[in-house]
């Protein structure tokens, strides 16, 4: 059948339809189907594993010298120099890292 602007309807009706793009989940269960069924269970362990990320126990920071006791400390100035050049060279980004 010929439209109003001498084109075919059907063909009119054609391009408006767009291509079904696969969701991610169709997609992948598409890919996990085409595998042998070993590597179907390795994926599905993967996937698992994604989903339910370990849960690692909180440990307690370990004991140390409370600051104000550590405020109190001296050091002679030779000392001190060489702390504070230590906290510096950390303190520095090198290009090569």
């Amino acid at each position: 059948m010929l439209g109003m602007e001498g084109r075919d309807e059907d063909a009119v009706e054609g391009l408006a339809e767009e291509p079904h793009m696969a969701t991610f989940v169709e997609e992948l269960s598409s890919l996990v189907a085409q595998l042998p069924p070993r590597d179907q269970e390795r994926v599905l362990n993967y996937a698992r594993e994604l989903a339910h990320p370990p849960v690692f126990p909180h440990t307690p920071l370990p004991p140390g010298t409370p600051g104000h006791v550590v405020a109190k400390l001296r050091v002679s100035p030779e000392v001190g120099a060489a702390l504070e050049q230590a906290l510096e060279d950390t303190e520095r980004i090198e290009s090569h890292e």
